[in-house]
């Protein structure tokens, strides 16, 4: 379950809703009279690409960084670039063990797997103490496997059980210029266990057609899977009032930090309730994770081609606004 952080943004007028056509073959759940509220959006940040930490890499003023990351590059030069780190950090990295990733251009296409939480943030955790930051991972890995033959490239976030701020996870995806984000997550505390059809909620940008079409692709998709496992669950699905392809407003616009600072599209995926004992056992099945994971890159690959509108769009029902992000220590330790 994903938490808001809290911060002001300037706007531009949004874009315009793109035309596409729906494939006559595919179930829909509806939605299509939902009118989203009126939204803005900075302008684009130059999109550097990243750095990948091939082994070990040394920080110029001291330190270093652990192998297998990727990271925003904010500037610098070819052999000493500025990236951002895991925790939010401005540093220039030196010497070897680096390898440069360009964005995406209109010749290629790049999808970027965001695992939630991670490190000290363990996200929901069930009554045995299974961790929903550790349940993410695996669905993003097979996620990631899904979608190298439907995407030219796939960056995760993070590959492994580390700490990321959601300002990096941003930063990646727009220093990318990625076509398309998906934030994995799961949900908890629903207000009822007895819903007849799942409570996934798929949450699109407010300033972003392609955001929104982006949430409704994805939810139709995940939904005709997940529909195939109503018997396992007694057809009594956790449910909160608002489910579908939805938005939420908070203070500042979007609600969620990863909708409301991103500049490319993106969508937070909470397929299930992690804390309802009959769908923890659907997510402690690694046929069932796989399933989650092919339904979303089919989903991301109907976006990716511009074949569906998607559906199940909902005008949700107002929920507070803006508490305190939850959890964690507060003390953010980049991998050295």
């Amino acid at each position: 379950m994903l938490a808001p952080t809290p911060t002001p943004t300037p706007t531009v007028a949004a874009a315009p809703t793109p035309t596409v056509r729906p494939s006559p073959s595919l179930p829909t759940y509806g939605g299509a009279d939902v009118r989203w509220p009126p939204a803005a959006r900075t302008s684009n940040p130059p999109a550097l690409g990243a750095i990948e930490t091939t082994t070990r890499v040394h920080l110029i003023g001291g330190g270093t960084l652990a192998a297998g990351l990727t990271l925003p590059r904010l500037g610098g030069t070819g052999s000493e670039p500025r990236v951002m780190t895991p925790c939010g950090r401005d540093v220039r990295l030196t010497g070897s063990g680096q390898r440069a990733i360009p964005a995406s251009t209109d010749g290629d296409s790049l999808v970027v797997v965001d695992p939630g939480h991670g490190g000290d943030a363990d996200g929901v955790v069930a009554a045995d103490g299974t961790r929903e930051a550790d349940v993410v991972l695996a669905i993003a890995r097979e996620l990631r496997t899904d979608l190298l033959p439907i995407a030219d490239r796939v960056v995760m976030t993070r590959t492994r059980d580390i700490a990321a701020t959601l300002a990096f996870r941003v930063a990646l995806a727009d220093a990318l210029h990625s076509d398309l984000a998906i934030s994995v997550h799961l949900d908890s505390s629903p207000r009822t266990t007895r819903s007849p059809v799942p409570g996934t909620q798929v949450y699109g940008a407010l300033a972003d057609a392609n955001g929104r079409r982006a949430a409704g692709v994805i939810y139709q998709a995940e939904r005709r899977y997940l529909d195939t496992l109503a018997p396992r669950v007694g057809h009594h699905w956790g449910a909160r009032r608002n489910y579908g392809a939805i938005y939420r407003e908070g203070s500042r616009g979007d609600y969620y930090f990863l909708l409301r600072e991103s500049h490319v599209p993106w969508v937070i995926n909470e397929a299930m309730f992690l804390t309802v004992p009959t769908e923890q056992a659907l997510v402690g099945d690694p046929a069932v994770r796989r399933g989650l994971a092919a339904a979303l890159a089919m989903g991301a690959a109907d976006y990716l081609g511009g074949r569906e509108p998607g559906s199940g769009w909902r005008r949700p029902t107002p929920q507070p606004p803006d508490p305190p992000p939850p959890g964690g220590s507060g003390v953010c330790h980049d991998p050295a």
